[in-house]
């Protein structure tokens, strides 16, 4: 079965998790993220609950994820990712080792479509496409006023099957026109 993937790209508040959202409610893609073994470990290492740990880090108004916080010994949720992910993960698997583990369980799916919510780093995306072909992945970089990669290590990628999206505050239209790149580039 090929399977077929849209990996999105784009700064912090850009809609990446409500597009994933839709696509996965309507369009029956399946959700995915690179971090997901990222945020398996930082449950697992510190004990806190994957409930409060979620509360905490989906809190958009008060920007939670990047107060400190007692639990984590006064770091914020985000500097104990990016110790776990920078200081311990990638020095000794690789940069790429985020979009290996992402890449086995695209493959141990049943599914045939995936869209990622969180591609940002060029050797997950590259270890993504070295598996499922760049013919199979498209690229989304998504772009909103007031929404920059300001003091963040992530950055827009470059692929292939790339499409620029600006999301205006109407998500329906950027799905949309997501869809349709997909449409004509993958499919």
């Amino acid at each position: 079965m090929n399977k077929k993937i849209i990996v999105l790209n784009g700064a912090p508040s850009t809609g990446k998790d409500t597009i994933t959202h839709f696509f996965s409610d309507k369009l029956d893609f399946e959700k995915m993220e690179m971090k997901k073994e990222l945020f398996d470990i930082a449950l697992s290492v510190s004990g806190i609950s994957k409930e409060d740990w979620f509360e905490r880090y989906g809190d958009r108004e008060d920007n939670l994820k990047e107060v400190p916080w007692d639990k984590l010994n006064g770091i914020s949720q985000r500097e104990f990712l990016i110790k776990i992910s920078e200081d311990w993960m990638k020095p000794v698997f690789g940069n790429d080792v985020f979009g290996i583990k992402a890449a086995n369980r695209v493959l141990d799916s049943d599914k045939k479509m995936f869209m990622f919510s969180d591609g940002g780093f060029i050797e997950e995306f590259n270890a993504i496409t070295s598996v499922f072909g760049e013919d199979n992945v498209l690229l989304v970089r998504l772009h909103r006023e007031g929404c920059s990669f300001e003091g963040d290590s992530r950055t827009h990628l470059s692929h292939k099957h790339e499409v620029d999206v600006h999301n205006n505050g109407s998500i329906r239209a950027a799905c949309q026109e997501i869809f349709g790149e997909y449409v004509n580039r993958v499919l």
